[in-house]
Parts: C-alpha cells; sequence; structure tokens
C-alpha cells in the first residue's frame, strides 16, 4: 500500500497510534509495483520510518506476484486486510481478488468503489451519498462524519504572514508553491 511519500502515510499516523496494541497486531504489507513514482523516495524517508514504527509487523511483498503475494497473506493469517490504494497507481487488485483474508475492506486512498474486489469501503455520506451507494459493489462502513483521517500531531509549519504584493514566491510547506 501507499506507505511511500504519499498523502495516504502522512494521514495513517494518528489512527495508528490509536490502535490498543493489547487486542490487535497491525501488520504492513508493502504491494508496490515496479516503477512506482514514490518508490525511490521512500527507502530512507523519516515518514517512512515513524510510520514503521507503528506496526508490529512490516512486510515487503513488492517483489511477489499477485498469487505468491496473497499466498503469503494468508500463510499469515491476516483477519482484516485493508486495501489504502484502491485503483490509484500502485494498486494490487489482482492481490485482492483471491481473497487472501476473511475481511478485506478499502480504506482511505481512493473513495470509491473496487469493483468487488473488497467486502467494505470505509466512507462517509459525503463520498458515498445515498443517492449514489447502490453504485457500490461492496458493503459501506459509514462514519458519522467523515472517513478522512489526519495526523493531528504531525508538525507544520508556522502559518505564513500575509504576502506582500512584491512577493513572488511563498513557501507553503514541502515542496514549495507558488503564488
Amino acid at each position: 500500500s501507499d506507505f511511500g511519500s504519499h498523502t495516504v502515510s502522512s494521514l495513517l499516523g494518528g489512527l495508528l497510534r490509536k490502535h490498543d496494541r493489547t487486542r490487535y497486531t497491525l501488520t504492513a504489507l508493502e504491494l508496490k509495483t515496479a516503477g512506482d513514482i514514490h518508490q525511490h523516495k521512500v527507502r530512507a524517508g523519516l515518514s517512512r520510518t515513524q510510520l514503521r514504527d507503528s506496526f508490529q509487523h512490516w512486510v515487503d511483498l513488492s517483489d511477489l506476484d499477485d498469487a505468491s503475494a496473497a499466498a503469503s497473506i494468508q500463510t499469515r493469517r491476516v483477519h482484516i486486510l485493508v486495501d489504502l490504494n484502491g485503483h490509484s497507481k500502485g494498486g494490487r487488485q489482482g492481490v485482492l481478488l483471491r481473497r487472501p483474508a476473511p475481511v478485506s475492506l478499502t480504506f482511505l486512498g481512493y473513495p470509491a468503489t473496487s469493483g468487488g474486489s473488497v467486502d467494505v469501503i470505509v466512507t462517509d455520506r459525503y463520498a458515498a451519498p445515498p443517492e449514489l451507494r447502490a453504485n457500490l459493489y461492496e458493503g459501506q462502513l459509514m462514519m458519522p462524519n467523515s472517513y478522512f483521517v489526519n495526523d493531528y500531531r504531525h508538525r507544520h509549519p508556522r502559518p505564513l504572514a500575509a504576502a506582500r504584493d512584491d512577493d513572488a514566491q511563498v513557501a507553503c510547506g514541502r515542496p514549495r508553491c507558488f503564488t
């Protein structure tokens, strides 16, 4: 899943810290595809290191084909498999279609139907309004306010002072944006 320099990784930290590790074992199953645009950035990245610390186990299945990755997940006896990619870049629908866990769900990375490759989509009334829910192949786990988590402890730069007319560039975090 998206464990690289990707928005999903930066949003997950707070959620992962809230899990009760005496009741649940968190295992990260990295399933990147060849040529992933984030891969070259993530091997030594600080956010990746912090994310790794949020899991009890980290397993890189990136080099395995879909059938072998699914078999590995089954061998590990994963009870709930959470897909963070959906149909976005790096998604491995071929693994999910093999149903390697008793329950699979999609969350955060792709707020739309998987087309039936998972059992449940975590969503809310904004991403899945009532009039569109019939188009979802999955059951819906409706969050009361928003399915979109964030890491409120993540440090952000101080807010910028108002830009003057003669300012050509304003730094707004990483990478830079321009005004």
